[in-house]
């Protein structure tokens, strides 16, 4: 054969698929691959094909994968790793039986257990910041998913979840009502507000406050209001709780909403969210004592509304 004929065949096979000159079609690759595997009792080469998952994968399916090969090998502190990388993805993720193994099944709701209430309390937290960011809906869109996932959670189970609901629900009415004073986008039908405990009626005016933009001013101003300059704390202690027995040691949370009048008193204050029946009596007591500089719109001082959390550790 002449160099040239070389040369032209070797061209050609280059042009062969590879799949063609082994006469044998392409093997599948990542996960529906690692699946076959697996399921054919090959948990190393099932591992090797899911580090070659694409894009296109179910990075969930993945890991779960991953874990089961892992655990079939004995390596269950790996395995647990991944689920830990599954559920810091999606803290809310669920495994049944009717899907995988019992046994990873019980090492998934333990790995759970641990992460899930830090998981919640991020995600809270995420709903603060967009609502200290003036984002009103995003914080309801994100404390409405909070929400949703702690409703299918057995919360006696998770040490503080019952607390944070508590909490979630009503920072999501507090919230709800910013969005429709901010005019954004209208959320769904609130639950019914809170019954507020008044300690003296606002003395109310139509014509208190100044416009802005040429609109009637609301007799209430809020951080929404970037005119207005906010109050600023002179006195605001909460009383101590010694509480009996019976209540259980833990960390509560509570939130109220205080109105402060132009005096820089509070007129008006309300239990958004209930932390215990000793105690709520006493903080609403207490709130009658707190003094603030008021707020102001163009030097002039004006009725302001603002939350407050509170958390305490009971001894």
């Amino acid at each position: 054969m002449t160099s040239l004929s070389i040369l032209v065949l070797t061209v050609m096979l280059a042009q062969v698929p590879l799949a063609s000159q082994s006469g044998r079609s392409a093997s599948p690759q990542g996960l529906a691959s690692a699946k076959a595997l697996y399921a054919s009792a090959s948990y190393e080469e099932a591992l090797n094909q899911l580090s070659a998952a694409g894009p296109s994968d179910d990075v969930d399916q993945v890991d779960t994968y991953r874990a089961l090969c892992l655990m079939a090998l004995g390596r269950e502190t790996e395995a647990s790793k991944s689920l830990e990388r599954l559920l810091d993805r999606n803290p809310f993720h669920s495994l049944s039986e009717a899907e995988v193994s019992p046994r990873l099944v019980t090492m998934f709701q333990d790995v759970r257990t641990r992460r899930l209430p830090t998981a919640a309390r991020d995600l809270y937290m995420r709903a603060r910041t967009k609502y200290d960011e003036r984002s009103f809906t995003g914080a309801a869109e994100l404390l409405r998913d909070l929400l949703t996932a702690l409703g299918r959670e057995d919360l006696e189970s998770q040490a503080g979840l019952a607390d944070l609901k508590l909490l979630a629900e009503g920072f999501l009415r507090l919230t709800e009502n910013e969005i429709v004073r901010a005019g954004q986008n209208p959320a769904p039908p609130p639950a019914p507000a809170p019954v507020p405990v008044l300690l003296s009626e606002p003395q109310r005016s139509a014509g208190a406050g100044l416009a802005l933009g040429g609109s009637p001013a609301p007799v209430v101003y809020s951080q929404d209001d970037r005119s207005v300059v906010g109050p600023v704390e002179v006195t605001r202690r909460t009383p101590n709780w010694n509480p009996p027995p019976t209540v259980k040691r833990g960390v509560y949370h509570g939130l109220i909403e205080v109105v402060i009048s132009e005096r820089g008193l509070i007129e008006r204050v309300e239990m958004l969210v209930s932390i215990d029946p000793t105690y709520d009596p006493l903080l609403i007591a207490s709130t009658k004592t707190w003094k603030f500089r008021p707020a102001t719109l163009n030097g002039e001082p004006v009725k302001y509304r603002r939350s407050y959390e509170i958390i305490l550790h009971p001894e």
